[in-house]
Formats: structure tokens, sequence, C-alpha cells
């Protein structure tokens, strides 16, 4: 039987030689005895009949030194024998090397010792054999050290098992790289822990494939994080799981690249949430696409935050849509700027609503826009105030269907306002029910 010492003294090609019998029986003392060299001239069969606990002797020296071929004929007993030490010692061109058995086979302290190099050079066929519980027990250095290539080819169990800590620590560019099924997987918590850096990198296609439930579980700062171009990707599903506190957070920019389809499927009570810096910032498109309950939900502050050109986009279904209170509220500047349409189609309840100051304020070929019904549902303060413009901007056919009872409320100056075109179309019965004082004021 050889001594230690002839172990250590044997040639390159000595070694090469030795039966497989001859290395079983060769002890862990004599296999720590053997040169680095003389190691690395063993054959594919004598490595593999190397005893297990000859391959738990060999030092980091001698493990750092055998070929990659070498280790990719360790079988997986071979390779579970390894200690952390010896796993810390393989080169990146070994680690490259290793089968899935041997990958499988690694124990978790094996793991944790990897080193980022070693994690950057597991090839992607590698990455994809990895359990999701090997995954879940990677250092976040490990995850962190990922490649884009490797990101995308992690199995989705794997993608699903990752901790929140370890998906904080991916990448921009490997978060990035992930696939529609691998976004899919994330767990709500794991959406959750995502730094804003993170959210406002991933791609309009990424977002899309969040799922209603990892959408709700985006917080404020995340939700403000959201690029224009993410934003405008939204589904309908997502802008409806936002929560109140998520809407208001949303800022200006962020309104304004909402497209007409997402505006249309925004909900009556989450427009009714938007800050009024958000209502202003609404385009004359996005305007015209609010639902007619959403219109209707809009509070008074909103309303007087809508720009004079959003409330001229207002459809006529939309403006029969607003609550008198809004109405009310309209400043003369958006009142004077609503199209003679958008005027005539105000219920008689919101022409009752509005103030002295508003009627005073419509222009005159608002005036003419008026119905009949309109008309003659003004209050008595709202007639009183008709100025001698809007009275002789009525066309003869408003004239001729204006009620007794209003007439009767027409001062003698404004009855005087009345033009010679004008009083022809008054009515017999209209005249009959005039003062002598009104009568005497019209011009003939």
């Amino acid at each position: 039987m050889l001594e230690t010492a002839d172990v250590a003294a044997l040639s390159t090609a000595q070694v090469a030689k030795l039966s497989t019998d001859a290395v079983v029986a060769l002890t862990t003392a004599q296999v720590k005895a053997l040169t680095t060299a003389a190691l690395n001239a063993l054959t594919s069969d004598q490595v593999a009949a190397l005893e297990s606990d000859d391959v738990a002797a060999l030092t980091t020296l001698q493990v750092a030194k055998l070929s990659a071929g070498q280790i990719a004929k360790f079988s997986t007993e071979q390779f579970a024998a390894l200690s952390t030490a010896q796993v810390a010692a393989l080169g990146t061109n070994q680690i490259s090397a290793l089968t899935s058995d041997q990958l499988n086979a690694m124990e978790s302290d094996d793991l944790q010792v990897l080193s980022t190099a070693q994690i950057g050079a597991l090839t992607t066929a590698q990455i994809s054999t990895l359990t999701s519980d090997q995954v879940a027990l990677l250092q976040t250095e490990s995850i962190a050290a990922l490649s884009t290539a490797q990101a995308a080819k992690l199995s989705t169990d794997a993608v699903v098992a990752l901790t929140t800590e370890q998906v904080q620590s991916l990448t921009t560019a490997a978060l990035n790289a992930l696939t529609s099924d691998q976004v899919a997987a994330l767990a709500t918590d794991d959406v959750a822990a995502l730094t804003t850096l993170q959210v406002a990198k991933l791609s309009t296609a990424q977002i899309t494939q969040l799922s209603t439930e990892q959408f709700a579980a985006l917080s404020t700062e995340q939700v403000s994080a959201l690029s224009t171009q993410q934003v405008s990707a939204l589904t309908s599903g997502q802008l409806n799981a936002m929560e109140s506190e998520d809407l208001q957070a949303l800022s200006t920019a962020q309104i304004r690249a909402l497209t007409s389809a997402q505006i249309s499927t925004l909900s009556s009570d989450q427009v009714a949430l938007l800050e009024t810096d958000s209502i202003a910032a609404l385009t004359t498109t996005q305007v015209a696409n609010l639902s007619t309950s959403a219109v209707a939900a809009l509070t008074t502050e909103q309303v007087t935050a809508l720009t004079t050109a959003a409330l001229n986009a207002l459809t006529s279904a939309q403006v029969m849509a607003l609550e008198t209170d809004d109405v009310a509220v309209l400043t003369t500047a958006q009142l004077t700027k609503l199209t003679g349409t958008q005027v005539a189609k105000f219920t008689t309840d919101q022409i009752v609503a509005m103030t002295t100051e508003q009627i005073e304020s419509l222009t005159t070929s608002q005036i003419r826009a008026l119905t009949s019904d309109q008309l003659n549902n003004m209050a008595s303060d709202d007639v009183a105030v008709l100025t001698s413009a809007q009275i002789a901007a009525l066309n003869t056919a408003q004239i001729s269907t204006l009620s007794g009872d209003l007439i009767g409320l027409l001062s003698t100056d404004q009855i005087s306002a009345l033009t010679t075109a004008q009083t022809p179309s008054l009515t017999s019965a209209q005249i009959d029910g005039m003062t002598s004082d009104q009568i005497g004021a019209l011009r003939i």
C-alpha cells in the first residue's frame, strides 16, 4: 500500500493510470496529499470513483483546480459532500458547468455562500432549474447580481417564492426583464415592497399584467411614481381598483395622461374624489368622455375648477347631468363660455338655480338660445336683471311664447328695450295682459 508521501509524489501521468479500484482505495489523507496537477489529471471515471469522504476532504485549493469537466462528473452524492468552504472556492467556469442534479443537491448553507460572481456565472438553463425553495434561500446580494437574462429564466414558482427583501434587491434592469407570467406570479406583498424607482422602471406591458389585487397593493407613493406612459396603459380593472388615497395622489401630469377610454371607466365615486387640481388639469377630450353619472357626482369645488375650455366641451347629456348646486356656482367667466347649444340644454330646474349675477352675465347669443320653458321658468329676480341688450336679443319666436306672468314682471325700461322688429311678434293676449305703463313703453 502506498504511503501518503508516495501518493504526493505521483506524477500526472501516473495518477491518470491509477485503476478506479485504486482510486476508491485512497484514504482521505492520501487524496489530500495529491498535488493540484495530479488531481487535475484524474479521468472522468477516476473522479466518479472518489468516495464522498474523499471529496469532502479536498482542500479548497484542490477544489478550485479541478477542471469544469471533472466537476460536472461529480455525482449528486459527491457534490452534496462538498463543504460550504469548498463550494465557495468553486470558480465561475466550474459553476457554469454544474448539472441541474448537482444544483438541486446543493444544501441551503451552500447556496447562501455563493458569491455574486458565482451567481452571475450560472447559465440561464441552470437558473431555470433552481427550485423555489433554493431561490428563496439566496442572499439579497445574490438576487441583486442576477442578470436580465437570468431573471427572465426564473420559474414562476421561484418568483412566487421570492421574499420581499429579495424583490427589493432586484435591479431595475432585472425587474424590467421579467416576463408577463413572472410579473403575474409576484405576491401582492412583493408588489407592495417594490421601491418607487423599481415601479417607475416597469414596462407598460408589465404594468398591464398586474392583477387588480396586485395593483391595489401599490402604495400612494408607488402610484405617484408611475410614469405618464404607465398611467395611460392602465386597464379599466386596475383603475377601478385604485383606492381613494391613490386617486388623490395622482399628479396633474398623470391625470392628463389618462386616455378617453380610461376616463370613461372612472366611477362617479372616483371622480368625486379627485383633487381640484386634477379636475383643472382635464383636457377637453377627457371632460367630454366623463360619464353622466361622473358629471353628476362632481362637487361644487370641482365644477368651479373646470377650465372654460373643459366646460365648453361638455356634451348636451353632460350639461343636463350637472346638479343644480353645481350650475349655481359656475363663475360668470365659465358661464359665458358655454355655447348656445349647451345653454339650451339646461333643465328648468337648472335655470331656476342660476343666480341673478349669472342671468345678467348671459351673452346675447346665449339668450337667443333659451327655450320658451327656460324663459318662462325664470325667477322674478332673474327676470328683473335682464338687460336691455338681452331683451333686444330675444328672437320673435321667443317673444311670441313669453308667458303673461313673465311679461308682467318686465319693467317699462325692459319693455322699451323691445325693438320695432320684436313688438309685432307680441300676441294680442300678451298685449292685453300688459299694464298701461308697459303699453306706453312699447316702441311701435
